[in-house]
Formats: C-alpha cells, structure tokens, sequence
C-alpha cells in the first residue's frame, strides 16, 4: 500500500498543478492530457472494483479463520491483484510525465508562480501534519518516503524552469577541478567509465569546433550542463551532469576541448553500450528487454527535446546500458559531442562518414546538408535505432582494431543487393562520389523503410513497426503526423515535442509484451 500512495500523492501533486495552469496550455496539448487524464480514471476505476472484491473476501475469510484452514494460493492471488494494481498506476505515470513535464516550456511566468505557491503548500501541510499531536504518529511515521518522492517531481520541475532560463536567477559555476580518475574506455562508445573511490563517473569530451568562437563555446558548454544538472536520470533517462572540466590544449596554450562529468546511479554493475551488445550477436535480450530499451530511448529522446535542445548524433554508440548484480536493467542516452539548443543557429556542414550517416535523414547527409538541423531530425535518427533493436541486428560493422567497416559487412552487403534488385542504380558504390546525395542518401531511407515494414513486423509486431516507419517519415510531406511542418512552428518546439510524445512515446507504451 505504501507504493500505492507514494503514486497516487505524487500523481495528485501533479494534477492539482494542471487545473490551476491549464489555461496555459496550447489546444493540442491539452487534449493529450484530457486522453492520459482519460487513462486514469479507467484505471482507478478498475483498480477500486478489485480492491473491493479483494476487500470482500478479506471479509469472509475472517469470519471463518478459525474454523477453516484458508488456502495460501488465495492470498497469493490476492498479492497478485494489488501488485497488479500498484504496476498499472506506476506504468501510467511514466506515460504521464513527459506530458506534465513538457509544462516547463511554456514561457510564462504564472508557470513559475504556480510551481512555487504549490511547494510553499505543501510545505506548510507537511508542518501542519508534524504538529497534530499522538494522533498523528503512525501517519507523520508513513509518509517521509511518500512526501520524497511527491517533492521530488515539484523540485525537479522548478530547478528544470531554472535551468531553462537564458540567464540563471543566481550563479552557480559549473566548472570542475580537474579530477583524479582512473579512465576506463566503453567499448563501441566515445565516453569513458572513470573511477575515483568508490564513486563512478561517465566522461565524454566535447571538441571545441575551429572556426568558432571560445567564448560562445564556452556559454553553450555552460547551459548544456546547467540543463543536465537537473535532470533525475530514472525519470528523464538522461544522466545528471556533475559539472564540466576545462581541458588546456597544451600546444596552442587555450581549452581545446571540455569534459563532461555524469554521476553514476548507484545501481549498477557493468556498463556497456548498445553498439557493443548488437555486435555481441547473443540473442540473450528477449522481446521484453527489447522493448522495454526502445520506450526507454524515446523517453530520453523526448526529454532532450522538454530541455530545449537537438542532440544531432542518436546512435548506438551513444546509447549506454546498465545492468545490475540483480539483473536490474537501465538505459540512458549519451553523447552530446554535437549538441545545440533549439533555437541556436546551426551550420550546414558535414561529411561523409558512412557510419554517421546511416542515422541521418536524407536532407543531412553528406558534407553540405540541405537543411538545417530541427528535432524532426532527431526522430529519425531515433527510428533507426528502434529499427535496430528491433532486427537485433547492427548496421555497422567493425574491424579486429574496433574501426568502423561499413561497406564491408553485411548489413552494407544487404543494402547493395537491394538496391541492385530494386533496380535504381546498377551499383551501391558511391560513398563519397558526388552523387551520392542524390541517390544514395535518399535510397538508404528507403531501404530502412522497406526494413521496418517487411522484417520487423515479424519480430516486434506492427505497432512496434508502425512507430518506426512513423519516425523515418517523420519528414515526408504525406507523413500525417508530421507531415505538416507549418503546423508545427512554434516559439520553443511545444508542439513537435507534443506531437512526439502523442505519435511515438504513447503508441510504444500502449504496447504490452
């Protein structure tokens, strides 16, 4: 009972929020909450009809305990029933809270207001309940965990309103000493595992780009990190930033380069990356753990959208999984190399790195992309990678030295036979040639398209299938979803980040395996 009320306090906390802002909210957002709203209702509905028949035979059985012996498999039905329960409230507010969180974007005051009246409320009921006397011990002896995790969300989305602004309220530097760490390299990834102690840490280095200037560099270090220091890694699927480690390039004498430092959640045991595992070729992750990985990737993919920025390199090399002694399993998207906020400017320079490629849209391949970078973008990228889990199969291949072969392993040779059957280009050599924006860029979605319609739906079902082909498409103009692009232009991508969550993230977790 003490998981149902730590939910239902939490999920009360955050519907008393909503109906004092809802007049805030754009028409489209609003109507997914009255859908998730719609949710609830149906389960608590259905939840209080079990607990009643639970209560019932409860009721019955204690009239005659001590006549009769009571079966031990009706108490274990009974546990069943409420475990149930407990897991359908949680599960729907998963489902729940990027919708509430998304609030933190809309860029109004009351917001902050709302958000403070609320916790200075509760505040004065937690004061209230300690000074009731005797006759309130065992409730005030209950609720400490209750009230954590209720406070929690309210503080959470207060420091992410904080982090969101163009300028903090108070400063608060982010740059750390340097670290004496023993690094560990992940393989398949560009960040290190560092230990220091007891204490594990995720490094990943962002370049500073040539052409550029320090200074703005600098500024975009500092809110990216500001931004990931208050994120809570269980419920964004990101990792929280301990702060940023300015690395001198020694022969030109300045910072070359910056060191993000992220705190490691207590729980676990191994970490590898999602490439490392697709490469592995062990079948050991079963349609649960597979889908329970892609709900989890969109969840940070959407959450790095809430945060008002495009992460630009979605991949398997970015994506790291962690796993407990106990076989808890976690997922938790890295690898912001190449980050920029939403409404920064952006370059329209690239390259040709198959390997790279393979997760951009067609408009952003190769070394002079034709459209400049939105978070459409990203779920595309992010299609691909479901596409991935999904087959279990990795579209890269490597070398004995850990160095990308693309154009010699199979999923490349798969790619080349298709094209030649489908009858478009008589060869699939043309990597780097100046057609290959053209053709190849264009033919590659297709194959991916062709992939998720045809081979997926063997093994994931066409739900699952359905949220892939809906994120390579994402751009197409017949794409109903989002399709439209004048419909989604807003002040801070509100209503892509709505459109997301209404098309991807809930249509994944009203899968059930």
């Amino acid at each position: 009972m003490i998981r149902v009320e730590r939910s239902w306090t939490q999920t009360k906390q955050q519907l008393r929020f909503i109906e004092r802002i809802a007049d805030l909210l754009d028409d489209e957002h609003r109507r997914v909450q009255d859908e998730l709203l719609a949710v609830l209702a149906m389960k608590l509905s259905l939840a209080q009809t079990e607990i009643n028949k639970i209560a019932k035979k409860t009721e019955r059985e204690q009239l005659y305990l001590s006549f009769v012996k009571v079966w031990r498999g009706k108490y274990v039905m009974q546990r069943v029933a409420l475990n149930t329960i407990v897991s359908d409230l949680e599960e729907w507010q998963r489902r729940f809270d990027p919708s509430w969180f998304l609030i933190m974007l809309v860029a109004n005051p009351a917001i902050d207001q709302q958000l403070a009246a609320q916790r200075s409320e509760h505040e004065q009921e937690h004061s209230g309940g300690l000074s009731q006397g005797e006759g309130s011990k065992s409730t005030a002896a209950s609720t400490p965990s209750t009230r954590d995790e209720e406070q929690s969300h309210l503080a959470l989305a207060t420091n992410m309103r904080e982090a969101l602004r163009p300028a903090p309220r108070q400063h608060i530097s982010i740059f750390l000493p340097m670290l004496e760490v023993r690094r560990i390299d992940i393989p398949f990834s560009n960040v290190q595992a560092a230990q220091r102690g007891e204490q594990w840490f995720i490094i990943e280095r962002y370049t500073c780009q040539a052409g550029r200037s320090l200074s703005a560099q600098n500024n975009d270090v500092r809110r990216l990190a500001r931004k990931l220091a208050s994120v809570d890694p269980w419920t964004f699927g990101l990792l929280n930033c301990k702060g940023v480690i300015k690395v001198v390039d020694e022969q030109r004498g300045q910072i070359g380069s910056f060191d993000f430092v992220f705190r490691v959640p207590k729980l676990k045991d191994t970490i590898q990356s999602l490439r490392q595992n697709l490469l592995s070729g062990e079948l050991h992750y079963s349609l649960t753990r597979r889908m329970f990985m892609a709900k989890e990737l969109a969840k940070s993919v959407g959450y790095v959208h809430n945060l008002n920025f495009v992460h630009k390199h979605i991949c398997p090399e970015t994506i790291l999984l962690f796993q407990d002694l106990e076989s808890r399993f976690s997922t938790f998207l890295v690898g912001f190399d190449n980050f920029r906020e939403t409404d920064g400017g952006t370059n329209l320079i690239g390259d040709a790195t198959w390997e790279r490629n393979l997760y951009r849209h067609p408009s952003r391949q190769g070394e002079f992309p034709e459209e400049e970078f939105k978070m459409q973008h990203d779920v595309y990228s992010l299609g691909v990678c479901l596409l991935e889990i999904g087959l279990w199969e990795s579209f890269v291949s490597y070398s004995s030295d850990l160095k990308p072969k693309p154009q010699y392993g199979e999923p490349y040779l798969q790619f080349t036979k298709w094209l030649e059957g489908a009858g478009e280009i008589e060869s699939a050599e043309l990597v780097g040639s100046p057609r290959y924006q053209n053709i190849l860029a264009p033919m590659l979605k297709g194959y991916f398209v062709h992939l998720a319609k045809t081979k997926l739906p063997i093994v994931m079902g066409d739900k699952y299938s359905d949220v892939v082909v809906t994120c390579l498409t994402c751009l197409d103009k017949d794409n109903e979803d989002f399709g439209d692009e004048d419909e989604l232009v807003d002040e801070r991508g509100v209503l892509v980040a709505v459109r997301f969550m209404e098309t991807i993230l809930q249509k994944l977790n009203e899968i059930s395996v």
